[in-house]
């Protein structure tokens, strides 16, 4: 029952360019560069959209953090799904894709700059109290750690309660989405987002 939008991430699927160090090296910026995109792909689609200020986004991975930080960003974004994402974008680019080769004092100091210019959704956490929130995760994940789905449900619940809010941790989960995660996290945008047709 719902129309999906699936774009690919700079220099990812159709969009790759060949170069995989590079890719990783640019992580950060591919993240950022994404979330900017979204209001561009909503507008060339706005038509075929029902109705274009009450849409949903998800993503997996890097568009699991995506997701967050487009809630963060747009207000048209009604309820979010975020799988092995985070919402700490600064201390999380210490360990995912920091730099290659030495990390030195010098090396961390020009990366920790560069990422402050890069928006970080746990600067934000008011946008994100009011909209409807699945987060999925996998305990053994050992790309992105589980934590940053129960620190994110913590500091909501410490901002406002998060009521709109579920989270799995699943026991058994890896880097990968499980069928029934994907299942759980498709059906909990579709309560948010398709309207109630006896209305």
């Amino acid at each position: 029952g719902m129309r999906c939008l699936i774009a690919d991430a700079p220099d990812h699927g159709d969009r790759f360019r060949g170069d995989a160090d590079l890719r990783k090296r640019e992580f950060w910026r591919i993240c950022t560069a994404y979330v900017a995109e979204a209001s561009s792909i909503r507008d060339a689609y706005r038509h075929l959209i029902s109705d274009p200020d009450r849409m949903g986004v998800a993503g997996t991975s890097m568009g699991g953090f995506a997701a967050l930080a487009g809630t963060v960003r747009y207000d048209w974004v009604a309820a979010t799904a975020s799988f092995m994402g985070s919402a700490y974008f600064h201390r999380t680019a210490r360990t995912l894709f920091p730099p290659a080769g030495d990390y030195g004092i010098e090396t961390a100091l020009a990366h920790e700059a560069a990422m402050v210019e890069i928006p970080d959704p746990a600067a934000r956490l008011e946008r994100l109290v009011d909209r409807p929130l699945y987060l999925w995760h996998g305990k053994r994940d050992d790309v992105v750690h589980f934590s940053n789905a129960l620190e994110l449900q913590s500091d909501l619940v410490r901002v406002s309660g998060a009521g709109r809010m579920t989270v799995r941790i699943d026991p058994e989960g890896s880097h990968r989405v499980t069928d029934a995660g994907a299942r759980e996290g498709v059906g909990f945008l579709a309560r948010h987002l398709v309207r109630d047709l006896s209305t």
